[in-house]
């Protein structure tokens, strides 16, 4: 299955070299699925993040997250951040990605040695992505929070399950609700939606992950004036709201125009919601060509 560097620089399809497990090796579907979160087995952290013109966007908050997580799950880290962003840039120029989505896992099987992989995927350029918005079904599974909900962890197999089904039935994403019928998150996204030009969120609190993606919208919100309010909300609120959309590192911000069948915002996108795209996308811009300071933890 592996092969030397020099073999591997002559794949021409982009995002088939990973590393795993301190080697860059050519992968095939089958083992791509195997390294996913909800089916690698045990107890681990993952993080995926979005590349823009071959560098990696808010590295150092993934980094964070990631880092915690492996605390609470009593992991030892066998790298070094420095060591970590070595291989995440290795695998950007090993499969030749510009635009794409790289995700790296950390986790141990059975309590045995930590094991560690990154995969990368390419993505369409930014002005060609993505449909006009995402539509989603209402998950008959419930959510359930636990201590780790906040983080993003190999114990995906219910947000994946959801996700699956909500695909097979021709949705992008599906809505998961507490057993009290409120709104906490998408199997893969944070949810937002604005109402009298208010923009309403989950609180973590409610058990929805704490997203990277989230916490910088909520930051262009404040910039932009637009009151927002971390609120636990009933699903009703999100059908009758004047627009909604749905965020993560590789989608952005991604107008939500149906749930549950209805159209919410007249079925398109908002104009809030285009305000906060052009901001993040603005955000992204200058992050990569001045600092941007970490986005620091919430506390609500």
């Amino acid at each position: 299955m592996s092969s030397p560097v020099g073999e591997i620089m002559k794949v021409k399809i982009p995002g088939k070299i990973i590393f795993l497990d301190g080697r860059y090796i050519e992968a095939d579907d089958a083992l791509f699925e195997a390294l996913s979160p909800g089916v690698v087995k045990g107890k681990g952290v993952f993080e995926t993040m979005r590349v823009y013109e071959g560098r990696i966007f808010a590295l150092e908050d993934h980094w964070i997250r990631l880092k915690m997580g492996a605390q609470l799950l009593k992991m030892t880290l066998t790298y070094t951040p420095k060591e970590i962003e070595k291989r995440l840039y290795r695998i950007v120029e090993l499969n030749r990605l510009t635009e794409a989505g790289i995700r790296l896992v950390v986790w141990q099987e059975s309590q045995r040695r930590t094991r560690v992989s990154v995969v990368g995927r390419p993505l369409p350029p930014r002005k060609q992505q993505g449909p006009q918005g995402y539509r989603a079904v209402i998950s008959e599974i419930r959510h359930k929070k636990t201590k780790y909900s906040h983080l993003k962890t190999i114990d995906y197999a219910l947000l994946r399950e959801a996700f699956l089904k909500a695909k097979h039935r021709g949705y992008d994403e599906a809505i998961l609700l507490n057993h009290r019928d409120e709104l906490v998150e998408g199997s893969r996204t944070n949810i937002f939606f604005i109402k009298n030009d208010v923009l309403y969120t989950s609180p973590v609190k409610s058990g929805c992950l704490n997203g990277v993606t989230r916490r910088y919208v909520i930051r262009c919100a404040h910039q932009l004036g637009i009151p927002c309010k971390m609120k636990t909300a009933p699903l009703e609120a999100l059908l009758t709201a004047d627009e909604a959309f749905l965020t993560n590192s590789i989608i952005e911000v991604m107008p939500l125009i149906v749930a549950g069948g209805q159209k919410i915002g007249g079925g398109k996108a908002g104009r809030v919601t285009g305000r906060l795209l052009a901001a993040y996308r603005e955000l992204v811009r200058k992050s990569f060509a001045v600092s941007v300071c970490s986005v620091k933890g919430e506390s609500v």
